[in-house]
């Protein structure tokens, strides 16, 4: 009797055992399972995302669009949808560069916030300090204003937008604007303004003593492995470069032709949907920056009369409906329309890049669906 009941204890015991590894093995694979729903993008999100981006260019007659997405701060997928070049039938690749326009702002603004972490600037220094040939004003111009826009310098004009003639030097591509008086005293609005941000390349050569191309080259594009990443140089071959085009009365047309060197830290750069992505990865890694300096440059800008607006150092901040914070910017090009939306919290990012002008509403409104797609 003894026996027999020290035989059931042991069997009892031995399938107490069997029954807690089947439970730890089952929990092992549903966690598993679970990491890998979240860090690669499923079947399902791949079809909807394809049927959203053809919806897209067929409403708005893009030829081509290019994305890539980021979960958990890992390059998950890089897709192309449609032409490069519709004259010559060429089909876009994942890898094909675009003009990103005003998401350069962000990249100019990584680089002089790596040169105040360095104490080499300071972000209530006046621009004249490092840019002499823009002339003293009625009020001095920070790095602050203009990395929040709210520096009261001007933007465009009509017609600014489509110049063509190339300039060698910083001092050549600021005379169009330099001698226009403020819009306002700086740090009471806020005006979007690409000149201001063009002043931002003259910061980091006075205080690098490298050309602004090297200083990206070195300490941000390479760091963060943007190998598709330049300057839109026009004679340099670039491969897998997009056409660009834009719409007029329902017709497709070649975009006219544009020389960026008036704007090289406030749209000239070309790149690719994964290098932006690799940029978001970099930050958030804190390859590039700090994290109170990320958390700085994500901060809304408050304004002299106490009021928050929407934009930090450079980037857009919003949040979602689940009260994430969307930090993000968008681009238009002569001949394209960009946009990176990234929310730090998840490690969730997603750049899109189209060959077409004038498509900004639509395009915020794909990354919201997109991202909704995704969970996010």
């Amino acid at each position: 009797m003894h026996g027999s009941s020290l035989l059931s204890a042991k069997a009892s015991s031995g399938s107490r055992y069997t029954a807690s590894v089947l439970l730890l093995l089952l929990f092992s694979l549903s966690s598993l399972n679970g990491q890998q729903r979240h860090t690669s993008p499923s079947p399902n999100f791949k079809n909807e995302v394809r049927v959203l981006v053809e919806k897209f260019r067929i409403e708005h007659r893009v030829p081509g669009v290019t994305l890539a997405v980021a979960l958990h701060d890992s390059l998950v997928w890089e897709a192309a949808f449609g032409l490069a070049d519709v004259e010559n039938d060429v089909v876009l690749s994942p890898q094909s560069v675009f003009r990103i326009a005003s998401i350069s702002k962000p990249i100019a603004a990584i680089a002089v916030m790596q040169l105040v972490e360095q104490g080499k600037v300071s972000l209530d220094d006046d621009i004249r300090t490092y840019v002499p040939a823009f002339p003293k004003k009625r009020w001095p111009v920070t790095l602050r204003h203009i990395l929040t826009h709210t520096s009261g310098i001007r933007h465009y004009r009509p017609g600014e937008f489509l110049i063509k003639d190339h300039f060698d030097t910083l001092e050549q591509a600021i005379a169009i604007f330099r001698e226009d008086s403020l819009k306002f005293q700086p740090g009471t609005q806020f005006s979007y303004s690409s000149y201001a941000f063009n002043l931002l390349a003259g910061v980091v050569e006075k205080a690098a003593g490298m050309s602004f191309e090297q200083y990206l080259q070195k300490f941000v594009w390479e760091p963060a492995h943007m190998r598709r990443t330049f300057f839109e140089h026009q004679l340099v071959i670039v491969p897998l470069r997009s056409r660009q085009y834009i719409v007029r009365e329902g017709e497709l047309f070649n975009a006219p032709f544009v020389d960026l060197s008036i704007k090289w830290a406030g749209g000239g750069m070309i790149s690719s949907a994964g290098d932006l992505i690799r940029l978001h990865i970099a930050l958030d890694k804190g390859l590039l920056l700090s994290a109170d300096t990320r958390r700085l440059m994500q901060t809304p800008y408050k304004l002299s009369n106490g009021k928050t607006i929407s934009k930090g150092l450079a980037w857009s901040i919003s949040r979602d409906s689940e009260g994430h914070t969307i930090v993000s910017h968008s681009g238009g090009a002569t001949g394209g329309t960009t946009f990176l939306g990234r929310i730090p919290e998840t490690g969730f990012a997603l750049a899109i890049l189209t060959n077409l002008q004038g498509v900004g509403k639509p395009l915020r409104e794909l990354f919201q669906a997109i991202s909704h797609s995704a969970g996010y």
